[in-house]
């Protein structure tokens, strides 16, 4: 959902430089595969893109979506390929912001006033159904991510999934590391093995960890 609206509201104030939503989930129309070596330039028309109309705006947008300026253009161009993909899975759009309320922009108004809304066309559950979403964990889990993720920010990647352990009450089962790391799973091998060890450990032991930094 991330992805969907990321898209939607960066069409709403940088019109013309990415594909629509409407466009990315009409598989009526056959999608050019992109290949690797079309990755380099496309990135960099989004780049020059958003600079040649406003950087200030495109600093702001990226801000809000918890990202580097100079990881913008690579998280959209990323982002339409994992829409295409769950459009093609999903046999049509499963997510909905008819509802929506956007915010954390500089003028909400006018991105509420001209972002695409799209309608679901797909149950969610053919593609999202398969995947345990309940946060009902049984055994010790230790979730270790990077301070700063491109890709899945820990907004993402850490508190929804904390937040659903915490509705099951099984808190006692979960223990989050992270990382200085700068970038997607951007972890040393001695910090993947650290993490390993105190996972060990606390099978081993019986003893619950301190969540905390993993140097």
């Amino acid at each position: 959902r991330k992805e969907f609206d990321m898209y939607a509201s960066f069409n709403a104030l940088f019109p013309g430089v990415v594909d629509l939503l409407s466009e990315i989930f009409d598989l009526s129309k056959p999608k050019h595969a992109i290949q690797f070596s079309e990755m380099g330039p496309k990135i960099a028309a989004i780049r020059k893109a958003i600079i040649d109309k406003d950087s200030t705006l495109g600093l702001a947008f990226a801000k809000r979506f918890d990202l580097k300026f100079e990881d913008l253009p690579l998280s959209l161009f990323f982002n339409n390929n994992v829409l295409r993909d769950i459009a093609q899975k999903a046999n049509g759009n499963p997510f909905d912001n008819t509802n929506t309320v956007y915010s954390g922009f500089p003028d909400d108004a006018l991105v509420n006033q001209k972002v695409e809304r799209l309608a679901a066309s797909a149950d969610p559950r053919v593609i999202f159904g398969k995947y345990d979403r309940t946060g009902m964990i049984e055994k010790p889990v230790v979730l270790m991510h990077t301070l700063y993720d491109q890709l899945i920010p820990p907004t993402y990647g850490v508190t929804n999934f904390e937040n659903m352990v915490h509705l099951t009450g099984k808190d006692k089962y979960l223990v989050v590391k992270y990382t200085n790391g700068q970038g997607h799973c951007a972890f040393s091998p001695e910090q993947t093995g650290e993490a390993f060890d105190v996972l060990r450990s606390w099978v081993k032991t019986g003893n619950r960890p301190k969540g905390g930094i993993v140097k």
